[in-house]
């Protein structure tokens, strides 16, 4: 999927959130995900996916979510949560999507 200023006003990203976006070159969802990734931006590529995700997905990645939540708990007693775990593995249904709407 491409993102566009347009889709992003659309689904109310932030005024710092637009000023990024139109500062960098990535169009491709997960190339702006990427992107986001490596500027340390996680949450609002946290954001943005769940913006992204078809209800199916969405779906597979709470309840995905869940489980290192509650995994972490135990094994750590609540340590911080690394989204990045939880972001690649919403690159990959993302990535699913995409591949299926082909």
């Amino acid at each position: 999927m491409t993102i566009t200023s347009k889709f992003l006003e659309e689904i109310e990203a932030c005024e710092a959130g637009l000023a990024w976006f139109r500062n960098q070159e990535a169009s491709e969802s997960i190339d702006v995900l990427n992107a986001l990734m490596k500027d340390g931006r996680h949450s609002w590529a946290k954001w943005l996916m769940l913006k992204l995700f078809k209800k199916d997905q969405l779906n597979r990645f709470l309840d995905y979510e869940d489980k290192v939540r509650l995994i972490k708990t135990y094994e750590y007693q609540s340590p911080p949560v690394d989204w990045s775990l939880h972001l690649i593995y919403g690159f990959r249904l993302i990535d699913e999507g995409e591949k299926e709407a082909l």
